[in-house]
């Protein structure tokens, strides 16, 4: 399992199964209080936090010349940041359940190649996009740790991530993982992290490949205000 790719790719899967503009309410029917976007074992991620990060997201891509001409929809940026979020929060929670000595800061979640790579963007946009931009980066340096305590430093990069697929999988079967149904649903599974919603996901060695030049047709068409491009 990697989980290293490009920032397109994570949007291109979110354009998959993200349409529409979300909602910053509660949810009826479920147990969520409004403004709440994900619950993680008693950790919450608001629908504030979302935001704060696709508005960074936002204005990081319209400063990339590569991206030129190509527009999102708001739902698909918001569902990038909320993604990245819960996979970082999945990661605090996996190497507190394991008891791995080390600080999240201490791990290598890509941000400082992210600084270098939008250089020309906002500093302040850039740090409020950062927990998004990194979450996928981030967890596979928790799986790598958790998967090598259990294997040890001779078993393989591979090897390893393996271990730490099947002991993050343990630990999801008793967790407390809720998301708020605007918000696409995730799950680590055995060869994929699982975005979806209405059954709805793709492999991550697909991403890549899905990562077209328009991820998001029809986007040009929403209001200003629910679209990031022009």
């Amino acid at each position: 399992m990697s989980l290293r790719r490009p920032l397109t790719a994570v949007l291109a899967a979110s354009a998959l199964v993200g349409s529409g503009l979300l909602s910053g309410c509660g949810v009826s029917g479920t147990q969520f209080y409004p403004g709440e976007a994900a619950r993680i074992d008693g950790d919450v991620i608001t629908v504030g936090e979302v935001d704060e990060a696709a508005a960074g997201m936002c204005e990081v891509l319209t400063t990339d010349p590569r991206l030129e001409g190509q527009v999102f929809s708001g739902a698909t940026i918001r569902n990038a940041a909320e993604r990245g979020l819960v996979l970082r929060q999945i990661g605090v929670e996996l190497l507190d359940e394991y008891d791995i000595e080390t600080i999240p800061d201490d791990i290598d979640d890509g941000a400082n190649a992210i600084r270098d790579n939008y250089r020309d963007a906002d500093e302040g946009a850039i740090e409020a996009a950062l927990p998004a931009f990194t979450g996928d980066q981030f967890l596979f340096g928790v799986l790598l740790l958790i998967g090598r305590d259990e294997v040890g430093e001779e078993a393989s990069e591979e090897e390893a991530v393996a271990a730490g697929v099947q002991r993050a999988q343990v630990w999801q079967e008793s967790a407390d993982i809720e998301i708020n149904p605007a918000f696409d649903a995730i799950e680590i599974g055995d060869e994929q992290v699982l975005t979806s919603r209405d059954d709805v996901s793709v492999a991550v060695s697909d991403f890549a490949v899905s990562a077209a030049t328009d991820v998001d047709g029809g986007a040009a068409d929403l209001p200003e205000s629910q679209r990031c491009g022009r």
